[in-house]
């Protein structure tokens, strides 16, 4: 988790508790909208932006590709992103 985070608390009376975790699956229609790519095995991914402005911890300060910024992934990571054409800096 970040450094920003919530605390849940789960109490029970006995040792035989049950969580139920809640949420609401994405509709299709923001699927398709938001998550424009598939890889090969049929996972849908969005290209976004890969600068670490506004994080708390974690960023990563390099210069590539002539701009220097704090990124989301590291160097190494950058690249190899950049070389299978994910990072969106390619062209």
């Amino acid at each position: 988790m970040g450094t920003i985070h919530g605390v849940i608390l789960h109490y029970s009376k006995s040792d035989s508790m049950k969580h139920n975790a809640q949420y609401v699956p994405y509709d299709q229609n923001y699927i398709e909208q938001r998550y424009k790519h598939s890889d090969p095995g049929g996972r849908r991914w969005v290209d976004d932006n890969l600068t670490g402005k506004g994080l708390r911890g974690g960023e990563y300060n390099y210069e590539y590709r002539g701009v220097y910024s704090l990124w989301r992934v590291p160097l190494q990571t950058m690249g190899r992103l950049d070389r299978e054409e994910l990072s969106g800096s390619s062209g």
